[in-house]
């Protein structure tokens, strides 16, 4: 079963909602992991999907989805269109990316966004090699060149908007969503 992992913060009752609403129209199954804060915030960021991704290395699995509470899916079926386009082969596969270069679905110049990715086995020492101190996305957005990440042909997902507890104030993506193609859904010219 494909189990994604969600990190939520306890006061963001709101996205924890919001994401078991995700979860009952798509049918996935979530296992939520309290959010970690810290100073800087994206180091409570990093702190929290590392450890995810050190969960699923001590316990031998394949492969470890993991996304953030504020996960919107595109559009009816968006979750087993992700399963479906998931390769056999990757370091990771991510829903969605915001900034970046994409060519034949493969990341080749960086990437910001993990509101929904995979992370392959054989990429778990890499990715837990990224300092503490680092944004995620944008550690290993700069690596695209040397790892195989990759995304499906339609984006599935993208992050809802209002209050960015990583960036302590409103956000709204449409602008960054422009002249992407999302499954289920009309792009944005």
């Amino acid at each position: 079963m494909n189990i994604v992992n969600v990190i939520n913060l306890d006061r963001r009752t709101d996205r924890l909602y919001s994401i078991c609403q995700q979860s009952k129209w798509q049918g996935f199954a979530i296992k939520f992991w309290e959010g970690i804060e810290e100073t800087p915030v994206h180091k409570g960021v990093c702190m929290a999907h590392k450890r995810i991704v050190r969960h699923a290395k001590e316990r031998g699995l394949d492969r470890v989805i993991i996304a953030e509470d504020d996960l919107i899916m595109s559009g009816d079926g968006s979750w087993d269109y992700y399963i479906q386009q998931m390769p056999p082969v990757f370091d990771l596969y991510m829903g969605m990316i915001y900034t970046g270069e994409v060519v034949n679905n493969r990341i080749v110049n960086g990437f910001s966004g993990t509101t929904l990715y995979t992370v392959h086995e054989n990429f778990y020492g890499k990715f837990l090699e990224v300092p503490d101190e680092r944004h995620i996305d944008r550690a290993l957005g700069r690596d695209c060149q040397k790892n195989n990440y990759i995304v499906p042909d339609q984006y599935v997902c993208y992050q809802s908007g209002g209050y960015s507890d990583n960036g302590k104030q409103i956000c709204y993506y449409d602008e960054m969503m422009r002249g992407k193609k999302f499954y289920g859904r009309e792009m944005i010219p």
